[in-house]
């Protein structure tokens, strides 16, 4: 099967007035674009990640008559990495059918992806068929080929979750101390829960979890809880957001929002909200669908949610202990009528958050991306694009599920777009820049303050050194892998010692911020 990388411009709605506010970042792809073409297959991107170096990895499905994962990886330019895999892709035949829906850079470099092998039952006698979804995790080196040390060939069905007649997977993460947290929901014939299963890096289950490695969970007890993403924040701790109370294709829906804080040992998180469990209604509309689609934990330990209130984007902001952060929305709530429900959210080096969605138009029917600003305090930014919000508009069926913000505060939004003449959907990326500054950067760079960061790797220690006191203020944020902010400060002196002991081994990014500008660096903590 012959596969191409198209690179076609990105097409923006924007007024003139509000267009160079955001653009293409003419130094990706083509003109900001790259879509990844199979000839004879469609292909989505459901999950993605940047690693330290700056190459993407974006993880899906591709699909004809069944559906298989497969995964890309790029150059920081959008050119196909041809050190991965096969001329930059891999293709991961599970089962029957098989998809990715997350996936991660462990602190070693591996790989790891979390998806769903669907597996077809046919009844000999009366010929009914019966799909069971069946969670597995893979783990890649990185040059794509399969971890020999994981699972079996390195591949880990799941099977602790067996137990129940239909289970899924949605993300993992990965703890400070090396384990591997899978997060899904079970589905035993009662009430759903959000589940959890823990391993240690060889894949084996890690039995002091929960109960003998696996852990479930509700927002509130005998309620149907549902997880669709989670997050880890101080000393480990997890955050589960998703949905609780009943969504159903043949009865009215009746959920709210629904976050869950656990330890580290698979316990509830006592300290969070009411026992570690909380429900937020979010609609006063009757049958209301509120849930949570989005996590992300601040650099300030707070906690951002993005979702839906039936229909209607929503936006939550809390503190560690699950108290509502009343310098946020209202009481910690935004719920904005004039846009869809979050698809993704991120947020800038500014504070700023930028949140995509998908827009859909009708006569005829196609559907767009959505990117809106809000500021830190949850307000929409009515200067950016057209009152806060801009389109992309490549095809007639545009979607990203993942939004990034990169050190650099260049946006990747990951998704798929139309081909006009097979109709055929491919994995596609957008990266968008600031477009008064080359590269995406406000201003000039700061390398003319000429920073230092030594020793570099460290095994302890490491030293942000200037040739004289720098005369604007500056900030350091410590970025691990996934993108993900564990440190951070203010730079005042010439020369500032940074303690990294608190953090694993493993490749993270400095990022250092002035008014002038940002510049990131490569940091090794042996």
């Amino acid at each position: 099967m012959k596969t191409l990388t198209v690179l076609a411009g990105i097409a923006l709605s924007l007024p003139a007035a509000h267009a160079q506010s955001l653009g293409p970042d003419v130094s990706f792809g083509n003109n900001g674009l790259v879509v990844t073409a199979q000839q004879t297959k469609s292909s989505v991107i459901q999950a993605s990640v940047i690693q330290s170096d700056g190459r993407i990895i974006a993880a899906g499905m591709s699909y004809d008559n069944t559906q298989h994962s497969f995964l890309t990886r790029y150059l920081a330019d959008g050119t196909l990495d041809l050190s991965f895999g096969v001329q930059g892709m891999v293709n991961l035949v599970v089962g029957w059918n098989d998809f990715i829906n997350d996936v991660i850079v462990q602190t070693d470099g591996k790989i790891t992806v979390a998806g769903n092998q669907i597996e077809k039952t046919e009844d000999p006698v009366t010929g009914g068929v019966t799909m069971t979804s069946k969670p597995f995790l893979a783990r890649f080196l990185q040059n794509g080929t399969l971890d020999p040390a994981f699972g079996v060939n390195g591949v880990h069905h799941l099977d602790i979750l067996d137990i129940y007649s239909n289970r899924q997977v949605v993300g993992i993460v990965q703890l400070p101390d090396g384990r591997l947290i899978a997060g899904g929901s079970v589905f035993p014939g009662g009430t759903s829960s959000m589940a959890l299963v823990a391993l240690h890096t060889d894949g084996s289950y890690d039995l002091t979890f929960g109960s003998n490695g696996l852990g479930t969970y509700q927002a509130a007890p005998g309620i149907d809880a549902t997880l669709y993403d989670m997050a880890m924040f101080e000393g480990g701790k997890l955050v589960l957001a998703g949905t609780s109370g009943v969504a159903s294709l043949t009865a009215p829906s009746n959920t709210s929002m629904a976050l869950i804080s656990v330890n580290p040992n698979g316990t509830y998180n006592t300290g969070f909200s009411s026992n570690g469990m909380m429900e937020l209604p979010l609609s006063t509309t009757p049958n209301p669908f509120d849930l949570a689609t989005n996590i992300q934990v601040l650099g300030s330990g707070k906690i951002l949610v993005s979702g839906g209130a039936s229909g209607k984007l929503a936006l939550v902001q809390l503190h560690s202990d699950g108290s509502m952060d009343a310098s946020f929305g209202l009481n910690g709530i935004l719920v904005d009528a004039s846009r869809p429900v979050a698809d993704g959210v991120g947020v800038l080096a500014s504070g700023d958050i930028m949140v995509s969605g998908l827009k859909r138009n009708n006569n005829p029917y196609s559907t767009d991306v959505t990117l809106s600003k809000y500021s830190a305090a949850g307000v929409i930014d009515a200067s950016f694009g057209t009152a806060g919000s801009m389109v992309l508009d490549q095809s007639k069926s545009d979607r990203a599920y993942k939004l990034i913000v990169q050190p650099d505060d260049k946006i990747v939004l990951a998704g798929h777009s139309e081909d006009v003449g097979t109709q055929n959907v491919s994995f596609t990326l957008w990266r968008l820049a600031n477009a008064a500054a080359p590269n995406g950067i406000k201003g000039a760079t700061i390398a003319s303050l000429q920073p230092r960061l030594y020793p570099n790797p460290t095994n302890s220690d490491v030293t942000l050194s200037f040739p004289q006191i720098p005369e604007q203020p500056l900030t350091i944020r410590i970025l691990d892998v996934q993108g993900r902010q564990v440190s951070s400060g203010t730079i005042k002196d010439q020369h500032t010692t940074l303690s990294l002991s608190g953090l694993a081994t493993g490749v993270y990014t400095a990022q250092l911020t002035a008014t002038s500008g940002t510049q990131s660096f490569k940091l090794i903590k042996q």
